[in-house]
């Protein structure tokens, strides 16, 4: 029998087939196994993703050796073909596989890197086992990235396709918008998206005309706009929403991503670059306007020198975005520098 879980059948039924390559209706697929819900709008869903970060859904077909080579939402099928496929364990096994590697640390540095996953323990480190922000290690990181099927945007196609059309409707930017949110992993109602949609198809706000000269206090004027309209104020998925689409649409560079990792972990590198204290000591980075929070970052940037926004955000997130250890030493090494 397959991996115990609700669509092991299909791991079977894959497994017994005797092809290469098949053809299923969602109707016929839903006689071995119950599809989930997302899997009928969401294409990701749907993705032959072998990292950590697989779902048990998309583990099905891959422990089988099958990968997703065809797909239509709208006809409803897919089509499974036969491969060498390698699959990572899930994030909780990998996880505790890691640990159980290292089990004992015998050294500080071990330990403070027990959380630290396998492709990025070559990271450079500072005199406190903090990564550094050169670009040796933003290469490591992007490279990272682009390899990782759980970062692959289909959001950028998803805009072209709007936009090229000449739809600017609040409709098209409710599904860029959504995609972005998918995407990023960032968890915002439908009526917050919705509210963030109206503000960007209503002309009277040149939301375009202001990505294109990369405003940063555009990010503010959409805050301002959900909350004055009862919505949560979703710091992250506004900043997403600009950095995308002016490097997208633009090929800009003019903003960077309000992310909570950042948030948590900026702190230490001002300290550790002796950034003018009253700039932000004492602040509470979870309440900055985004205005705030990139003069801040920027101070950071500019003191790196080697690293454009979006290279420098890349690297804090992706490097401490699991590190719960290395975020906690962050938080004190920020107070006592």
């Amino acid at each position: 029998m397959a991996a115990n879980n609700k669509y092991a059948a299909l791991t079977d039924w894959l497994q017994q087939c005797g092809k290469d390559a098949i053809k299923l209706t969602f109707e016929e697929l839903n006689e071995i196994i119950t599809i989930p819900p997302s899997a009928y709008r969401d294409r990701p869903s749907w993705a032959n993703c072998t990292t950590q970060n697989s779902t048990s859904f998309q583990r099905s077909w891959l422990n089988a050796g099958y990968r997703v080579t065809g797909i239509s939402l709208q006809e409803q099928w897919v089509e499974f073909t036969k491969g060498d496929v390698t699959v990572s364990p899930s994030r909780q096994t990998a996880a505790v596989a890691r640990i159980k590697k290292r089990a004992v640390p015998t050294t500080y540095e071990d330990e403070l890197l027990l959380m630290v996953p396998d492709n990025l323990l070559g990271l450079t480190k500072d005199e406190y086992l903090m990564v550094q922000l050169t670009k040796e290690n933003s290469d490591i990181v992007e490279a990272c990235i682009a390899v990782d099927p759980a970062y692959q945007s289909k959001g950028k196609a998803i805009m072209e396709g709007y936009f090229n059309a000449g739809d600017y409707s609040a409709k098209a930017y409710y599904d860029i918008i959504n995609r972005v949110a998918t995407e990023n992993s960032t968890r915002t109602s439908k009526k917050t998206m919705e509210c963030m949609a109206a503000y960007c198809a209503d002309p009277k706000n040149n939301f375009l005309g202001r990505i294109e000269a990369g405003d940063k206090y555009l990010v503010d004027a959409i805050l301002q706009h959900l909350v004055q309209n009862g919505s949560r104020k979703d710091k992250s998925l506004a900043s997403k929403l600009c950095r995308y689409l002016n490097e997208w649409l633009y090929g800009g560079c003019a903003y960077t991503i309000n992310d909570s990792v950042v948030r948590a972990i900026l702190p230490y590198y001002l300290a550790y670059y002796k950034i003018d204290r009253a700039l932000w000591q004492g602040k509470n980075f979870e309440e900055l306007s985004y205005i705030e929070f990139y003069t801040i970052f920027s101070a950071v940037r500019d003191k790196v020198a080697v690293l454009n926004n979006h290279q420098l955000d890349h690297l804090i997130w992706y490097a401490y975005k699991n590190d719960s250890i290395r975020s906690e030493v962050a938080m004190a090494l920020a107070q006592v520098l």
